[in-house]
């Protein structure tokens, strides 16, 4: 781990915890800055953006809550992970600093051995991330290039949109993965004997990178006519599908509803793990118009019903309808209504999996306040 450009910002009006931090933290090998109040840890920030911020919450005029609020409000600062200091053990307290954007808590006074591995497993966390975020960002951008200069049916064009799926695909877990990671560290090292937290942290572990690993299979053989087809329970995937993204749906206050035509599944024929790529897609991008839209309606609905020899899903969001001069481009490669926060790939990647992988129709349409999108998939 790099850490020559790295620093950790220490926010205490108590100059000996400062003290005691900094001499349990230097091995870590990292620079240090430091503030006494939560103006002056604002001003420091201004000038040294910090890889990390220990925060202690009680100092007079601006507490450490006022301090991480005006942090998470700031677009160059809310990714910075921050972890409070405190002799508060009240369970309030705890979740109102979770509520304001920290990432974890450690008690004063200070457990040394805990204060250097909780620190020391956020940092890294938090430049692992960055570093996959660079490469993912470079990957995508180059990989753009090449959709300008090759030929749509070319090789290059292939694997262009291959990679660019791959990247896509990744970004998701990474979250989820990161806190589960974080929660498993920490609680091996400080404790003999897992227990029921832990096991639930490596189980999601587990599935995040099954996922992940099925993910970069099923591209990596996108293109090639012999892939093995099979029958699957559109129930059953469906609802893992919604399981896997569950913590990312209650983060973003989204309900997610699936129906089934009188509660019976059916088999579908075609790729799952493809299918699942094209149903998730559909769903994150419903979750990014409620919150870019603000919409009072939180709900995706989920309709899965039998149509002669398809089987039909259709999903619908509230937030509002597609703009008429929009809604025929929806499925174009690259384009997207959502600025520079949007790549343009989701649908489009989506659309083609479903029609040119799965022999099925993916179809959209306003109706009145939102959105349907609707997938077709034989039934053999």
């Amino acid at each position: 781990m790099n850490l020559s450009d790295e620093s950790i910002l220490i926010v205490d009006d108590v100059s000996e915890n400062i003290q005691v931090a900094l001499n349990v933290l230097k091995p870590i090998g990292i620079s240090f800055s430091f503030a006494m109040s939560g103006k002056e840890a604002l001003n420091v920030i201004k000038n040294k953006r910090p890889s990390l911020i220990l925060l202690d919450i009680i100092m007079p005029e601006m507490d450490g809550y006022e301090v991480c609020r005006i942090l998470k409000n700031d677009i160059l600062y809310n990714d910075i992970p921050i972890i409070f200091l405190t002799a508060k053990s009240n369970v309030n307290d705890l979740v109102k600093g979770f509520e304001y954007g920290g990432i974890d808590f450690i008690a004063k006074p200070f457990q040394k051995k805990e204060l250097f591995i909780r620190v020391k497993t956020h940092l890294q966390n938090y430049l692992s991330q960055n570093k996959i975020k660079y490469h993912l960002n470079n990957l995508i951008q180059e990989q753009q290039k090449l959709q300008l200069f090759a030929l749509q049916q070319s090789k290059i064009a292939s694997i262009g949109e291959m990679m660019l799926s791959i990247s896509h695909q990744w970004k998701q877990p990474l979250s989820a993965i990161s806190l589960g990671a974080i929660n498993v560290k920490v609680k091996e090292l400080l404790k003999e004997n897992p227990d029921k937290l832990l096991l639930n942290n490596l189980n999601m572990i587990e599935e995040q990178i099954k996922f992940m690993v099925d993910t970069m299979h099923d591209f990596s053989n996108f293109f090639k006519p012999d892939k093995d087809k099979s029958h699957f329970s559109l129930m059953q995937s469906s609802y893992e599908l919604i399981n896997l993204f569950s913590s990312h749906f209650t983060n973003k206050s989204v309900t997610i509803d699936l129906e089934f035509e009188n509660g019976h599944d059916f088999k579908i024929f075609g790729y799952e793990n493809l299918y699942k790529q094209a149903l998730i897609n559909i769903i994150l991008n419903a979750v990014d118009e409620i919150e870019k839209k603000c919409s009072a309606n939180k709900n995706i609905l989920i309709k899965c019903y039998k149509d002669d020899k398809y089987g039909v899903i259709s999903i619908t969001n509230y937030a509002g309808q597609i703009p008429k001069l929009d809604i025929d481009k929806i499925f174009d490669k690259f384009f997207t209504t959502k600025g520079e926060n949007g790549t343009g790939i989701g649908l489009s990647m989506a659309k083609q999996i479903i029609e040119e992988l799965g022999e099925g129709k993916l179809l959209v349409k306003n109706i009145d306040c939102g959105v349907t999108f609707t997938i077709k998939l034989p039934i053999k």
